[in-house]
């Protein structure tokens, strides 16, 4: 039976195996355009701050939904990593106000107090 009728019908395996995953909804996204999971910050888009988003989460991704828009995505941090800050330079604003605090910017700033 299976050859003669079943076979023909099969379709191919799909090319990324299954994966678990568990939601977290109504995460808010805080001013700092980032939302936490398990005392770890990732960042979204800053467009969607103070809004509620939901988090998909795999053993190894972190993905950031806005209804059934993906808006990111993030390697999730290691098990017994805590205040790791997870940001794509995408998701902040664009502006010499947020860009990154490196040893020339902390100087500048130093020097103004």
């Amino acid at each position: 039976m299976f050859e003669t009728e079943e076979k023909a019908l099969l379709r191919p395996l799909p090319a990324v195996g299954y994966e678990i995953s568990r939601w977290v909804y109504g995460r808010r996204v805080r001013k700092d355009g980032h939302v936490v999971f398990d005392k770890n910050f990732y960042s979204a888009p800053y467009a969607h701050v103070g809004r509620s988003v939901d988090l998909r989460v795999t053993a190894t991704m972190l993905e950031v939904f806005d209804g059934d828009t993906r808006l990111t995505s993030h390697l999730l941090a290691p098990a017994g990593v805590i205040n790791d800050h997870r940001t794509h330079d995408a998701d902040l604003p664009d502006g010499p106000r947020y860009r990154e605090w490196d040893a020339a910017r902390v100087r500048e700033w130093a020097g103004r107090i």
